[in-house]
C-alpha cells in the first residue's frame, strides 16, 4: 500500500465524516437516513443518528488492505 492511497482513502473518510456532520446539523431531528446494503436490502431506514455514523464506520471498517 504506497503513501499515496493511504492519503486519499484518509481524505475520502475525512469528507464522510464532514458530511455526516453537515447533516447531523441540518436536517430536522426526526428525519430517517435511507440504508441499502447489498443487492434487494433497498427500503432500510434508520434515525438520523445511526444513519450519519453507519457510513462512516463502515467505510473505515471496510477498508483494511487484504
Amino acid at each position: 500500500m504506497t503513501t499515496a492511497s493511504i492519503v486519499i482513502g484518509a481524505l475520502l473518510l475525512l469528507a464522510m465524516v464532514a458530511i455526516s456532520v453537515y447533516g447531523a446539523i441540518t436536517l430536522p431531528s426526526d428525519a430517517r437516513i435511507p440504508l441499502h446494503y447489498g443487492i434487494g436490502s433497498y427500503g432500510n431506514f434508520a434515525p438520523k443518528t445511526i444513519g450519519l455514523i453507519v457510513w462512516p464506520v463502515a467505510r473505515a471498517v471496510g477498508s483494511h488492505p487484504r
